[in-house]
């Protein structure tokens, strides 16, 4: 049997034998596109252990609950997050909401990630997604750096508040604990979280929010290695993600400027991490996936797909979209910014262009690629300039935070209150 060359990521109960988790993005990783990545991650295992079992634990299946010996649970593949979703939302009914927690047929450990500023809303919400049996895993988004969110003390503002970052850990950890007793599971559900490395340079949080993190029950937490300041600009501190691995227990993730099977190799080896997370290099990408478990396992590195390929897999995921959504003008319309993604660097010609960024049915996407493929040869290999960077690159000119949110890392009734205000709303909408 092969052998990874890095070791497995054991959190809780789960084991994930390739040490990879696809970042939790909004109106990203839905369903169908987490199973999507999870079907090139599983191409770029070996032969012999992609035939690994996927068996599921049934949640109602007997046996006594146990935190300290809990029943295996394992995903050869790799870790694959759902997009944020809010909590209030959740609580308030939202059917929208309901439907981002769906995971795919593929996904033999589901991934949710929860975002809320009030420990009770985060609580009830895990408390369902487990109850519901949606969960087997849920994370906590504390590194969300966006001004609406940031602005009402949410996101990577909150860890400055650290006794009341570590109360929030300790509902959604008590909650997940009891439920999955209740409900017979036979293992826990573990809650990890994300954290940013501060709010700017004078003032970071990373290392006291882990601690904390941990004291309060977290499994693991994954570090994306810039400020709130920094947003996605600049290159992350991989420095700050090594700091961590040596100031906690618990695995650490790092998250950060990994864009190829190299970059992941490399941050193993400069960290010590027990995980790396990619995120914007798989906008357009999937495949990337498959390139890091290839170098991760010993094996070659494929090349890139060429344009008939990424046809393919675009279809693909758009047909999955239409599933997913039950709507087909919802699903192409999500799906328009994946078409821009996957075609870049083809040089497509304004008007391919324009008839891709207005798709709404299936029958116009085939149209429209059927004559992308006459054109171009389908032979076509991936262009080399869109292997690099990409996605969102700028840094906030000014963080935005509650009136005096700095003044101290204690929370005092006029923060509270400001939390409490939250609607719930999907902080990425316009």
């Amino acid at each position: 049997m092969a052998v990874c060359k890095v070791p497995q990521l054991r959190i809780g109960g789960l084991t994930f034998a390739t040490p990879v988790a696809l970042a939790p993005m909004a109106d990203v990783t839905n369903a169908p596109f987490r199973d999507l990545c999870l079907k090139f991650s599983r191409e770029g295992l070996p032969v012999d252990f992609a035939q690994a079992s996927h068996e599921r634990v049934d949640s109602d299946s007997a046996g006594s609950f146990n935190q300290d010996v809990p029943s295996p649970l394992t995903q050869p593949e790799g870790m694959f997050v759902g997009e944020m979703v809010t909590a209030k939302a959740l609580r308030m009914g939202s059917a929208r909401s309901w439907v981002m927690v769906k995971s795919g047929p593929l996904q033999a450990i589901r991934s949710i990630q929860l975002y809320g500023v009030v420990a009770a809303d985060l609580a009830w919400a895990a408390r369902e997604l487990v109850r519901r049996d949606f969960a087997d895993h849920i994370d906590l988004n504390f590194g969300c750096p966006v001004p609406k969110v940031t602005r009402k003390g949410g996101g990577s503002a909150l860890p400055w508040k650290t006794s009341y970052f570590g109360e929030i850990v300790a509902a959604v950890v008590e909650a997940t604990s009891r439920t999955a007793e209740e409900s017979g599971r036979t293992r826990a559900v573990p809650v990890t979280v994300k954290i940013r490395t501060g709010i700017d340079a004078e003032h970071l949080t990373y290392l006291d929010a882990a601690r904390t993190a941990e004291d309060n029950g977290a499994a693991a937490v994954t570090l994306h290695a810039r400020t709130t300041s920094e947003y996605y600009g600049g290159h992350s501190h991989w420095e700050a993600i090594a700091r961590l691995v040596e100031a906690v227990d618990i695995p650490v993730l790092g998250n950060g400027d990994v864009f190829s099977a190299a970059d992941a190799v490399e941050m193993f080896e400069q960290t010590g991490c027990a995980g790396i997370q990619v995120g914007r290099a798989v906008q357009g990408r999937p495949w990337i996936l498959r390139e890091i478990t290839a170098a991760l396992w010993g094996e070659p590195v494929p090349p890139g797909p060429t344009l008939g390929e990424i046809v393919a897999v675009a279809q693909e995921h758009a047909a999955g979209l239409v599933e997913h959504y039950g709507n087909e003008l919802a699903a192409l319309r999500d799906m328009r910014k994946h078409l821009g993604w996957y075609f870049r660097g083809f040089g497509l010609g304004g008007e391919t262009r324009s008839r891709l960024a207005k798709v709404e049915t299936l029958g116009d996407l085939e149209m429209a690629l059927t004559e992308l493929v006459d054109r171009l040869s389908p032979d076509t290999p991936y262009p080399q300039a869109a292997t690099g960077t990409h996605g969102r690159s700028r840094t906030q000119r000014k963080v935005r935070l509650p009136e005096g949110w700095l003044d101290s890392r204690e929370i005092d009734d006029a923060a509270r209150e400001i939390l409490h205000l939250d609607d719930g709303s999907d902080p990425y909408a316009s």
